[in-house]
C-alpha cells in the first residue's frame, strides 16, 4: 500500500456538486448545533455550542464549543516488544511557523503531511468499542486481529472534546483480513514494526507527532506490554 498526500482547496458548493458526492458536513441550527458530520444517515460528529457555568454559584462563565463524537477506539499493535505504525496522509501544516504567522487566513493548499500512527477510528454504526477496534485495525492494516485487550481510555484534547477513546493492545495474525479498501490504501501505508528506541527516534525527528498514538503507546508501557 502506498500512502499518497492529500491536497486541500477551500470548499466550493459549485465544484463539489459536480462530483455527485454527498456533502457530509452540514450546518446545524446555528445556536445549539453549529455543525454535524453525517455519513450514511449517521451523525459521526457534532460541534455543540454550550454555556459554561460555575459549579458552585451557577454563574455563567462564557460560551464554549464541544467536538462531540459517539466514541472511538485506538490500537497499539505489538509484535514481541515492537510497535506497529503506519504512514497516514494527514492535514497538518508542514511549516508550522508559516501556519501560525498567517492564521486564521492560512492557505489550505499548504497543508498536508505524513504522520506515523497506530490504527484507530470512531463510532459510525453503534458498534461497541471492542467490535470497532477489530473493524478498524483489520481495515487499516489488511491483517486479521488475533487478540485484543482494553487497557484504558484517553482524550486528545480535554478542552474541546466531550468523549474519550478506548485504548487496546492488539496482536495480528499472518493471514489477510480482506477488508482493506482502495480508499484506505490511498491514505494509509502498510504497517511496519519498530523497537521502542526507534519509536523515540521518530518522535524526536517529528515523524511521529500524533498525540493519540503517543498516548496509546505510553499507556501500553504503563501496563507493561512494551518494555524499555
Amino acid at each position: 500500500m502506498n500512502c499518497q498526500p492529500q491536497k486541500l482547496v477551500d470548499f466550493s458548493k459549485e465544484i463539489y456538486e459536480k462530483t455527485g458526492l454527498p456533502v457530509e458536513w452540514r450546518i446545524g441550527d446555528g445556536e445549539r448545533i453549529l455543525m454535524e458530520f453525517v455519513r450514511d444517515g449517521n451523525v459521526l460528529m457534532s460541534v455543540r455550542h454550550v454555556i459554561r457555568k460555575d459549579t458552585k454559584t451557577g454563574e455563567v462563565i462564557n460560551d464554549w464549543v464541544l467536538m462531540a463524537e459517539e466514541g472511538g477506539a485506538d490500537a497499539v499493535v505489538i509484535r514481541g516488544n515492537k510497535i506497529g505504525l503506519m504512514k497516514v496522509s494527514r492535514l497538518q501544516a508542514v511549516d508550522q511557523e508559516l501556519y501560525k504567522a498567517t492564521f486564521p487566513d492560512f492557505d489550505v493548499e499548504n497543508l498536508g503531511r505524513t504522520s506515523l500512527e497506530g490504527p484507530r477510528g470512531f463510532g459510525a454504526t453503534k458498534l461497541l468499542s471492542d467490535e470497532l477496534i477489530v473493524e478498524e485495525v483489520q481495515s487499516e492494516t489488511g491483517k486479521t486481529v488475533s487478540s485484543k485487550r482494553k487497557i484504558g481510555a484517553s482524550c486528545d484534547n480535554t478542552s474541546w472534546r466531550s468523549g474519550r477513546s478506548d485504548i487496546y493492545v492488539v496482536t495480528l495474525a499472518d493471514e489477510a483480513s480482506g477488508t482493506c479498501s482502495e480508499a484506505t490504501e490511498r491514505i494509509i501505508s502498510g504497517i511496519e514494526f519498530f523497537t521502542l528506541e526507534e519509536v523515540f527516534t521518530k518522535v524526536r525527528s517529528g515523524e511521529l507527532y500524533c498525540g493519540k498514538t503517543m498516548a496509546a503507546i505510553f499507556m501500553a508501557m504503563a501496563w507493561g506490554y512494551i518494555k524499555p
